[in-house]
């Protein structure tokens, strides 16, 4: 793909690399991206200064596509200032006009190579870990999740009980203004893979604790945990900003890796408890692990697996699931919430099968800042 508004650059362009290799033209970062939604590119040069989107934008634009692309910029007015930017986003090569045909054939032989020995390493690992490797270098992801890390924040949705008609708790959820690790998995990906998952940890530990002070009463904050989090010395640590507010806080532990990966599990969730902290328990229901850790961690408090929540008003299978899970956990005083509640109907499902406390767009969005849960539009009990 070559970007340029200079018919005279794209002619050149052409001249110099059209006998060896296929060519995409485009004069406006525009069509660019149109045809970069349809087709995925081998390498990418563009010029810094475009009509509309400049050089830089459309590389941001790009990395939302194709973390793993190799992109070259080129331009005629050079600066330390866009130079910055687009080693920031990752690219290859940053070229100065004018240029010889041997330096644009140079750097794109390069890039092409770096991005074939990518795709090999890539696939390789897969096969042999079945864990792929994210979509760039290590530099590139490094300085994308530098910029998320400087602007985390978190939003917040309320868990109510319904049958209290009152918020109980929120769930603290984890957001950056960084576009290209918008989602909360895929910053969680970056940081596990940049071997950074602590920082990132300790990051949102510090704010929650932070927030915490804006509570009233007995509500409780949740708080997201990887298994790895819990071999974190500065979890179990009393002077950590979080042990402060500990009986105000619910860990939420999160099964994105194997429980196995934690070392004397037993000891840590002893001593988060010693601390005051409730341990709560995520996605009950969900795979072939959920009661090994179960039994692991002993939670106060389980969240039922969203898949199975959503599907309990129309599946009758479910609602014996989500009813069985109910009761297991009353028998061994295990409070449950069931997540992922948008419908009347669901709610009304899970308040039949035993569920108190919920959590779901239908009673709270996540934002910033506490908000009571909603109760509008309240329907009789269901069932006995």
């Amino acid at each position: 793909m070559v970007v340029d508004d200079d018919p005279g650059m794209l002619d050149l362009y052409r001249a110099i690399l059209g006998e060896e290799y296929h060519l995409h033209l485009y004069s406006t970062a525009e069509d660019a991206l149109e045809e970069l939604s349809h087709h995925r590119f081998d390498l990418a040069v563009c010029d810094l200064s475009l009509p509309g989107l400049d050089g830089i934008a459309l590389l941001r634009l790009i990395r939302k596509h194709d973390l793993y692309m190799p992109v070259v910029l080129a331009t005629g007015a050079p600066s330390v200032e866009t130079a910055i930017e687009a080693v920031e986003f990752g690219a290859l090569r940053y070229l100065v006009k004018p240029f010889s045909a041997a330096e644009l054939l140079k750097v794109v032989r390069f890039g092409l190579g770096l991005g074939h020995m990518a795709v090999a390493r890539r696939r390789a690992t897969e096969h042999l870990t079945g864990r792929s490797l994210p979509d760039s270098d290590r530099a590139g992801r490094e300085a994308v999740f530098e910029r998320a890390m400087r602007d985390l924040r978190l939003d917040f949705q309320p868990i109510i009980s319904w049958s209290e008609q009152r918020t109980v708790g929120y769930e603290a959820l984890l957001r950056t203004g960084e576009e290209l690790l918008a989602s909360p998995e895929r910053l969680i990906d970056a940081a596990e893979e940049l071997d950074r998952g602590w920082e990132l940890g300790r990051a949102v530990r510090r704010m929650a604790a932070a927030a915490v002070r804006d509570l009233e009463g007995d509500i409780k904050l949740f708080v997201n945990l990887r298994p790895d989090d819990l071999n974190d010395p500065e979890l179990i640590d009393a002077t950590a900003p979080l042990s402060k507010v500990a009986p105000q806080v619910v860990l939420e532990v999160t099964e994105r890796e194997s429980f196995d990966v934690v070392t004397a599990s037993a000891n840590k969730v002893a001593c988060l408890r010693l601390l005051g902290f409730g341990i709560a328990m995520d996605d009950l229901g969900a795979g072939d692990n959920g009661l090994v850790t179960f039994a692991r961690l002993e939670p106060d408090v389980v969240k039922l697996d969203m898949l199975l929540v959503q599907g309990a008003d129309r599946d009758q299978v479910q609602q014996m699931l989500v009813r069985s899970l109910c009761q297991l956990c009353q028998e061994l005083n295990t409070r449950v919430i069931g997540e992922g509640i948008e419908t009347h109907a669901q709610r009304d499902a899970l308040v039949d099968a035993g569920c108190d406390l919920m959590q779901g767009y239908l009673f709270g969005m996540p934002r910033p800042g506490f908000h009571e849960g909603r109760f509008e539009n309240p329907a009789p009990l269901v069932g006995p």
